[in-house]
């Protein structure tokens, strides 16, 4: 199989959907309802076409507000910003999002959808939602989103697919809504496991967790993926890691706390209240956090 390609169902900003471009996954389409999210994908796409076209200054100048959006989309082929989606998945709009996805498949030229991914909205799912809801989110109409997941694994049947939600997923109608999504999921012919993975355990200086649905066709008779999780990160306030540090009988401490979240800033420069930063204006010497997960590197 030399062909990786996918799509996005509820793409947010793409998220998750940088992952795979990362691993050099081609995206076919990127459905969300919401046009300012759309517009951020649009320019992360921009940002993709100029780089593996070495024309990574045209972008740099929009960072520096040299230059506008409309000015920075007209450097990238109508085809690729056409692939995100300005559509709410919805029983009206549900042909018109898949015939667009066949349109790109067909333009794009590659002859199928490999893997879908995606999570419907989670506040139906979320547990603190659910308690600021007299009806805990019983009746509200995102709990069934789902469903549309589940009709465009029937339609499209990509070889595997990604459903990301929060963890209450698995609370949710004291766990009849977890059954009756992965019950959808292996009517459309899949085989499906889930596991909760903190993001904190791959890179990420923040404890996040999600549950992450990873399904697959039947006949491919996979398993879920065993993950290597990053070592040496540590959320840890720069104060008690200067502590850690003067202490020599906390060197493991030391060495499972390397990076702080002042790392994540290093390379914002000083400003005073009320004062703006010129975007794109950071500090050349970023810090190893920074290069190592590929934040500042033009990865």
């Amino acid at each position: 199989m030399d062909e990786l390609t996918f799509i996005d169902l509820f793409a947010g900003a793409g998220g998750l959907s940088e992952g795979f471009l990362r691993k050099g996954f081609t995206s076919l389409a990127h459905i969300e309802k919401d046009l300012h999210s759309c517009l951020t994908f649009k320019t992360r796409i921009s940002y993709y076409y100029l780089r593996d076209n070495n024309k990574l200054d045209i972008y740099n100048k929009y960072l520096r507000s040299e230059l506008l959006r409309e000015k920075l989309y007209s450097h990238i082929p109508p085809s690729l910003l056409d692939s995100v989606i300005h559509k709410e998945i919805t029983e009206d709009n549900y042909n018109i999002i898949l015939e667009k996805i066949y349109s790109n498949l067909g333009v794009s030229g590659y002859k199928k959808v490999n893997v879908i991914i995606g999570g419907p909205p989670c506040q139906a799912y979320s547990i603190v939602g659910r308690c600021r809801d007299p009806y805990r989110k019983e009746q509200d109409s995102r709990n069934y989103l789902y469903k549309f997941y589940s009709r465009f694994l029937e339609d499209i049947k990509p070889f595997i697919f990604v459903f990301e939600n929060v963890p209450g997923l698995l609370s949710a109608g004291n766990g009849h809504l977890l059954k009756n999504v992965k019950n959808h999921f292996h009517n459309a012919g899949y085989e499906v496991e889930h596991e909760i993975l903190n993001s904190y355990d791959f890179g990420v200086l923040q404890k996040r967790k999600r549950v992450i649905l990873i399904g697959w066709k039947k006949e491919l008779q996979l398993h879920y993926p065993d993950f290597e999780k990053v070592v040496c990160v540590g959320l840890v306030h720069p104060e008690l890691r200067l502590k850690s540090e003067q202490m020599s009988t906390r060197q493991t401490t030391q060495e499972n706390n390397k990076w702080s979240i002042k790392d994540v800033l290093s390379d914002l420069p000083s400003i005073q209240p009320g004062e703006k930063m010129l975007c794109g204006n950071y500090i050349s010497d970023a810090a190893e956090y920074l290069r190592e997960c590929k934040i500042r590197t033009g990865q």
